[in-house]
């Protein structure tokens, strides 16, 4: 299952990438609000143009096409209109946005992808079963506290809420 996530997650790097070229084209600390959240829909806007002419894609529509469009509306709200905003917290924010449509599309995907899953990762004879289990927990947890793991991933001393959340699945 993990292996699962991972592949999922991999959606997100497109969205990832795009949100983090804000800072290279962004040279001074602070740019005008306008012109950071115009870059931010441009960005996915072409992320999006990208992921509809590959058909194997479609963590990445979802992501670009569909999810961001709608979080760039509450990344404008988060920021005062007519203000220069510091790069880097936007950029940070963005990512947060990244992440949270990462969480939604995890909750909206986890039973089919475990389903399909395979490999060496087999936790227990009933797979439906597993999956079941892998879902309801999944589900159990909010967008925010996925979002938290995703930014969280790389401390590998500490196990995230999804990953206790999936051991509870295990036999």
């Amino acid at each position: 299952m993990r292996n699962t996530i991972l592949i999922t997650l991999l959606g997100a790097g497109l969205a990832f990438a795009a949100a983090s070229t804000l800072a290279a084209t962004t040279p001074a600390q602070t740019a005008p609000r306008q012109l950071m959240l115009d870059k931010t829909r441009a960005k996915f806007s072409a992320a999006c143009e990208k992921a509809k002419g590959d058909r194997d894609s479609i963590d990445r529509q979802y992501i670009n096409c569909e999810c961001m469009p709608t979080q760039i509306y509450l990344l404008e709200s988060d920021y005062p209109d007519g203000k220069d905003v510091p790069v880097d917290p936007f950029i940070d924010r963005v990512n947060y946005y990244v992440d949270i449509c990462t969480a939604k599309l995890m909750k909206k995907t986890v039973a089919s992808s475990c389903l399909k899953g395979g490999g060496d990762d087999k936790p227990n004879a009933d797979r439906q079963a597993y999956c079941a289990c892998v879902e309801k927990q999944v589900r159990s947890l909010s967008d925010q506290e996925i979002a938290k793991d995703l930014e969280t991933q790389g401390n590998s001393d500490k196990q995230g809420r999804v990953q206790q959340a999936l051991s509870a699945c295990r036999p």
